[in-house]
């Protein structure tokens, strides 16, 4: 504090502090260099502001808001008039910090900051007037963390989490949903529930595990099998600058899987993008199956469609979809093994 205000006497406002059994009572507080410390012998060369009639209390912390990063902005872009009107839905950084002071707090927190928006956010909170900040971070969406954690590598994400709040400057990392925004639960029944990574969740360009840059695909399909309340899916396609170093490289960056059902096509789990061709003939193997139990085995489009012949390879039925379709069929074991033949015709 400056020397003019170093000293203040905040008098006869009506404390609320229950911690140290003062609620209610009207009171003098006496304030020197930041600080409370008993009355004085000496009151001379304090400021004294009356505080009567009003209420004098530690200030506010928010230990839970969302008050900056993408997720607000999002709000502000899609309804920008919102922001405007008195009180605001999604009032502006500088509108917040405002608002809090009024109420008397001191403190906040956004309680849900991605680790690649901190910089975002801790940039717009430095915009944010009168009150004290932090973040809380979603380290544990990331994928080296998640993957970690299925390999039961306490050490590995204790390192990995620790790197996060550090490199993001968060206080504390939130756990909501984890790996939401990077996984998917494969069924919708708690019993057997597995968590596994879905390709898309990367996002284009650099992958995590192998560190290669990913071949963009001139056609993508997707595979999924869903049966007695489960499901999982992979992806086939071609590219013209695919290769098998790139499919090794992408599955090495997810997390191994727990069991329950899931599909692998080719030699990958997740994913298979072969080489530009006229014709790709993919393995589809089915495990962690229910004998006597219906599924559905459906392809369907991500990027420009291709036609493909699937051949049960335990019945031999065959059957061509132009536009893709649904083959559907009762499990007699646990795994269950198809030919998928891409860019065919009847």
């Amino acid at each position: 504090m400056t020397a003019a205000v170093s000293r203040l006497l905040l008098a006869q406002g009506t404390i609320h502090d229950p911690a140290n059994d003062r609620d209610g009572v009207v009171a003098d507080i006496w304030i020197e260099d930041g600080r409370i410390v008993a009355p004085p012998a000496d009151p001379r060369g304090f400021t004294r502001i009356d505080a009567s009639g009003l209420v004098v209390m530690p200030g506010g912390v928010d230990l839970h808001s969302h008050v900056a990063g993408p997720k607000v902005n999002a709000g502000r872009r899609i309804a920008p008039q919102l922001a405007r009107r008195r009180p605001a839905a999604v009032p502006t950084i500088h509108a917040t910090g405002a608002a809090y002071a009024a109420l008397g707090y001191t403190t906040v927190f956004d309680a849900a900051i991605a680790t690649a928006a901190a910089g975002v956010a801790h940039a717009e909170l430095a915009d944010l007037p009168i009150l004290d900040k932090g973040i809380y971070l979603l380290a544990a969406d990331e994928a080296p963390v998640i993957a970690a954690l299925a390999r039961n590598d306490a050490r590995e994400t204790a390192r990995l989490v620790t790197a996060a709040l550090a490199a993001g400057q968060g206080w504390a990392v939130k756990v909501a949903n984890p790996g939401g925004a990077a996984f998917w639960v494969r069924c919708d029944r708690t019993e057997g529930a597995i968590m596994t990574f879905t390709p898309s969740s990367f996002g284009a360009g650099t992958r995590t595990g192998g560190n290669v840059a990913e071949p963009k695909p001139d056609w993508e399909m997707i595979v999924q099998v869903m049966g007695g309340g489960h499901s999982s899916r992979a992806f086939i396609g071609q590219a013209r600058r695919a290769s098998d170093t790139f499919d090794r490289a992408w599955d090495s960056g997810m997390p191994p899987l727990a069991g329950g059902l899931q599909v692998q096509v080719g030699p990958s789990l997740y994913r298979d993008i072969r080489g530009a061709g006229r014709a790709q003939t993919y393995r589809v193997t089915l495990t962690g199956l229910r004998p006597g139990t219906e599924y559905k085995l459906m392809l369907g489009r991500k990027l420009l469609y291709r036609a493909a012949t699937l051949t049960d390879r335990r019945t031999g039925a065959s059957k061509y979809y132009p536009r893709g379709g649904t083959y559907t069929f009762r499990a007699t074991q646990e795994t269950h093994e198809f030919d998928l033949r891409t860019g065919t015709g009847r």
